[in-house]
């Protein structure tokens, strides 16, 4: 491995390795280098590097399909397939299968958990169930409030009543316009 260096210069190499860890401890090592001069006088120098981890947060996709797709309105049976794929970058455990109308499927069907899932792979488990449509009574609707049938006692009220005149008073006419003046008729000679 010897490289001369003159100079001034200098000599530069790289080294790829993969690094991983669950525990998210940092790696650090320590890189010594040694070199003589003509006159067979050494010099060391070292230096060090510390590489974090970051953590990687698991992901998943789940994938709900039903068969068939329709039944009668008697009813029928429904196959219901759960898949579940591990798209992280890391190993994964399923823990829990939950669904809004059958529940923790867990024990149903085909599903078991918990369940490790590598990276890139999946899970799949299937639940059959008879699906019928479920009747409830009409319900009538009214937008009239319901009527009471206890009625609240009457408070007795005092009206006062304001007294009328037997005479009622007297409208104000208007002037009448004077006379019109009369002349005199001509008299005849």
């Amino acid at each position: 491995m010897p490289q001369t260096i003159l100079i001034g210069e200098s000599y530069s190499c790289t080294y790829t390795v993969w690094l991983a860890s669950d525990s998210l401890t940092a790696h650090y090592n320590v890189v010594t280098a040694t070199a003589v001069d003509d006159d067979g006088t050494e010099d060391t120098d070292d230096d060090d590097e510390t590489v974090t981890f970051d953590d990687v947060a698991p992901a998943i996709q789940i994938t709900k399909t039903a068969s068939p797709t329709h039944v009668p309105e008697t009813g029928g049976n429904v196959t219901f397939t759960f898949l579940v794929e591990n798209i992280g970058q890391e190993d994964v455990t399923l823990t829990s299968l939950i669904d809004t109308k059958f529940g923790d499927l867990d024990g149903k069907g085909t599903c078991d958990v918990p369940q490790t899932i590598l990276i890139g792979e999946s899970y799949s488990c299937t639940y059959t169930v008879w699906l019928a449509p479920t009747r409830s009574p009409p319900t009538t609707t009214s937008s009239r409030p319901p009527r009471s049938t206890t009625t609240a006692p009457r408070t007795p009220t005092t009206t006062t009543r304001r007294s009328r005149s037997t005479t009622s008073p007297r409208r104000s006419r208007s002037p009448r316009p004077p006379a019109r003046p009369t002349c005199p008729r001509p008299v005849a000679t």
